[in-house]
């Protein structure tokens, strides 16, 4: 006879299963959509973020489509003179230099893009990248200058009522201190 322990253990490795395929479907009809309006999209600002976009889709999936789409929002971006989708671009690129271990070159470029927020007064956007460079100082195990950037966006995630953002940061808030006991 199966115990009633058994059938548990089936039924949740059965939505494990099941989550994680729907996610991908999810994941990968976003992409199919954002590369159908990117046929027809003009050079303009939408441009920039429709491949920030993408970029940010193919983080997990396809190093090189990340690259290729990376390049292109940053060079767009430039010519266009638009702030917002350039410190976007810029980010990205310094999330896809952590994603490849090199934590100083990920630090410098991702510190360019807080400037550029700054400049901007986007305030979601400083968040998202103090964000971002608490988890390059985390994988350099500077824990201290970590904590700070995760609190510095929290509060601004507090500022802007950013329900995500919050949660995020203090997700992170809890994992930087058990870094250090280990």
């Amino acid at each position: 006879m199966i115990s009633l322990k058994h059938h548990f253990k089936i039924i949740v490795i059965a939505l494990v299963t099941f989550a994680g395929t729907i996610t991908h479907v999810l994941s990968q009809n976003k992409i199919d959509s954002l590369l159908s309006v990117l046929k027809t999209a003009k050079k303009d600002t939408n441009k920039v973020l429709l491949l920030n976009e993408l970029c940010a889709a193919y983080f997990a999936k396809d190093k090189e489509k990340t690259i290729l789409y990376n390049a292109e929002a940053l060079a767009l971006a430039k010519e266009l003179k638009f702030t917002n989708g350039l410190a976007k671009a810029t980010n990205n690129l310094g999330i896809l230099l952590q994603k490849n271990g090199d934590y100083d070159s990920s630090l410098v470029v991702q510190l360019e893009a807080l400037e550029l927020y700054k400049k901007i007064n986007n305030a979601k956007g400083i968040a998202k990248t103090y964000g971002d460079i608490c988890i390059v100082y985390w994988r350099r195990s500077e824990f201290v200058k970590a904590l700070d950037m995760q609190l510095k966006a929290l509060r601004l995630y507090e500022k802007l009522n950013d329900q995500k953002g919050i949660g995020y940061s203090y997700n992170m808030i809890g994992i930087i201190p058990n870094s250090v006991i280990k």
